[in-house]
């Protein structure tokens, strides 16, 4: 923590001087700004070294003087020299440029970290040779990202970042290179990777992918558009016929009061529920009636169906319309009691499971990427370890367990109630290269039409301080270059994959192409053979994740390590949870007993019991090391927990899902 605040005031030192205009001339300097009693109280001997070389340095010039410009000339250094005598010379223009650098702001040691400037005034910012000439060159704002030697519990990666004003005829490359010259004087250490220039929108190359991307999405735009025109058109009409056969209606009961008021009565059929206005008759001239006449729509749903299925390419545009997939996704999946389904009533409750998983994964990752923009990021960090709630939030990558369970759940549930009545190796194998086919059609356009988003069109679409308008960044950079790897991204060169995020679906499809059906196919050979498989590759999971921890010496708070955190042989051991739950309740969908009310209530207790340990205990037993009551772990506790934690966790949730499966989690 005190190198931490020592590198804070060595990046306060660096901008010192753009506090006070005056400051830039000699004539006016003001001193007072390194000078005062909030750091000359400062007597720590790090503290005072470290104020006697920055204020012999940077005493009394502005942050352009002090950069190490290299010896030969370029258009960049003779614009940055252009800038410094412009500073010099008090012009207002040039006083933009360091109006625009960033400052120190208030609360260094409080985490003060980003020292962002003024973006918009650096992009209008201009710069002049001499006097009573047209602008030469104007600003862009670079983002410099210095790395600090330490780091936190709860936060694992700490980085330093301040914006500098840059003519435009500066590369990335000669910024970098001479802020990092800068910052070596000063024993800071640059992000190569992470620092940049920021490129005017307009100034973005439009390359292939840009065009790939706007085709797709002007493609799909048209298609939604089309679509919901469709279904605009059929509602007008089916609302039309609404209104037509009230009026039938009422004239048939109109006519049948009046023929019976009538002594010459005379039978009249009913109109029929008239679709449209056009009526056939047969030779003898009476009405034929059309299949679609002697149906009368109740609901504009079963009409749009019975339109959509005459026509196949209007079925397949109407699948984009913006008003049926809203409806669809916001109404609750209709529930069938006689089918022995997925839809069963007894596992609807995994809606709820995945709704508060999700609100977990969201929230963790809302808090996890704030805190990188905070700025005051210590007093954060203090704050959060006295708060034991706050442990969810620490331990928020469990969530993904969550759906690895229920993934496998619902694939051993499913594929054993479809395999039960397949007979014949040929037809097995041919229904598990469906299932992967199937997997892999539904996830795959979504992935890759994220994939072409991100890489082509997001950088031509938003701007700021922390948005890099550039192609070359490291996540487009390596989705440009490895977006092919779609579901082996957890296993080759992680750090430089496409979408890191997405490692929990490649986890699922390989699970979903190996793991499973080698599990289902044991146990409908033999039950025994299954579950002996599914038990040694938990086991097998926990053992490689223990050795790798404890053989780099891994400490609790390094849960999220790629080594153990995205790899398939780390992961599986709750997918093999849940396809063991989805067996039970497939082979045991009610436990009878004797006295089954009595025993009941009581096991189904010590279970909750159970459960209720099993799921706290992973997640607030790192409490210790959070708060800072415990400052010392052993590795052989630190490797144990990173092993068994996540299967402790998942097993609770198993045991949970169980119980209310077979109703023991009601009266």
């Amino acid at each position: 923590m005190l190198r931490n605040i020592q590198h804070l005031y060595f990046l306060w030192f660096l901008i010192t001087s753009s506090l006070s205009l005056y400051g830039c001339h000699g004539e006016y300097s003001v001193k007072s700004t390194t000078r005062n009693r909030y750091f000359s109280e400062l007597t720590d001997a790090n503290y005072v070294k470290s104020y006697n070389v920055m204020h012999n340095l940077f005493g009394s010039n502005n942050v352009y003087t002090r950069l190490k410009l290299p010896l030969n000339k370029t258009l960049c250094t003779m614009d940055i020299n252009s800038i410094i005598l412009g500073i010099y010379q008090r012009r207002r223009w040039a006083l933009q440029w360091l109006d625009a650098t960033a400052h120190p702001p208030p609360g260094i040691i409080g985490g003060a970290m980003h020292w962002v400037g003024s973006y918009d005034v650096c992009l209008q910012s201009l710069g002049y040779h001499s006097n009573n000439e047209v602008p030469k060159f104007r600003g862009i704002y670079c983002t410099m990202v210095f790395d600090m030697n330490n780091s936190i519990a709860i936060i694992p990666e700490l980085h330093m970042s301040i914006g500098l004003c840059m003519p435009n005829t500066c590369t990335n490359e000669e910024v970098r290179n001479i802020v990092n010259t800068t910052a070596y004087y000063l024993l800071l250490r640059l992000n190569q990777n992470e620092s940049f220039c920021h490129r005017y929108v307009s100034e973005i190359q439009k390359d292939a992918w840009y065009y790939i991307s706007v085709s797709i999405c002007s493609i799909l735009t048209i298609l939604v558009v089309i679509a919901t025109s469709i279904d605009l058109f059929l509602y007008i009409k089916w609302y039309q016929m609404q209104q037509l056969n009230k009026y039938v209606m009422g004239s048939n009961h109109i006519n049948e009061r009046n023929s019976m008021e009538s002594v010459n009565h005379v039978d009249q059929p009913t109109l029929p529920l008239l679709e449209s206005d056009d009526i056939e008759y047969n030779d003898n001239g009476q009405e034929i009636p059309r299949k679609s006449d002697c149906k009368h729509f109740k609901t504009f749903s079963e009409y749009r169906k019975t339109v959509l299925d005459k026509y196949i390419l209007i079925k397949v545009i109407g699948a984009y319309s913006l008003p049926a997939n809203t409806k669809q996704l916001c109404t609750e999946r209709k529930v069938d009691g006689t089918s022995n389904t997925t839809n069963d009533v007894s596992l609807k409750f995994i809606d709820g499971i995945r709704f508060i998983s999700m609100i977990w994964i969201i929230g963790g990752h809302i808090l996890l990427h704030g805190y990188k923009v905070t700025n005051n990021l210590l007093i954060l960090a203090s704050e959060f370890r006295r708060i034991w709630l706050l442990g969810m939030y620490f331990n928020g990558h469990l969530a993904p367990d969550i759906y690895f369970l229920l993934s496998g759940l619902l694939m051993c549930y499913v594929c054993m109630q479809r395999l039960s009545n397949i007979v014949g190796i040929k037809n097995r194998i041919k229904f598990w290269l469906m299932v992967c086919l199937h997997r892999f059609i539904r996830l795959t356009p979504a992935y890759l039409m994220t994939v072409i988003f991100l890489t082509g069109l997001l950088v031509h679409i938003y701007d700021g301080p922390f948005f890099p308008q550039d192609i070359n960044t490291p996540i487009i950079a390596s989705c440009r270059k490895n977006w092919y790897i779609l579901y082996l991204n957890n296993l080759f060169n992680f750090k430089f994959s496409c979408l890191q995020w997405c490692w929990y679906i490649a986890n699922d499809i390989q699970y979903t192409i190996f793991l499973a059906p080698i599990f289902v196919t044991l146990l409908m050979w033999k039950r025994i053979a299954g579950v002996v498989f599914a038990f040694s590759l938990i086991l097998m999971s926990s053992l490689i994740t223990y050795y790798i921890a404890y053989n780099n010496s891994f400490e609790i708070m390094d849960v999220s390590k790629e080594e153990i955190y995205v790899r398939p042989y780390t992961r599986c051991g709750t997918y093999m949870i849940g396809m063991l739950t989805g067996w039970l309740y497939y082979d045991y969908p009610r436990i009878e007993m004797r006295n089954i009310s009595k025993h009941k209530i009581l096991l189904g207790s010590i279970g909750y019991v159970i459960t209720a340990f099993l799921i706290i205990s992973p997640i607030f037993i790192s409490y210790g090391v959070l708060s800072g009551l415990i400052t010392e772990i052993s590795v052989r506790a630190a490797a144990s927990y990173l092993a068994f934690h996540r299967v402790i966790f998942t097993l609770g949730i198993a045991i949970s899902i169980y119980q209310c499966a077979i109703g023991w989690s009601s009266k």
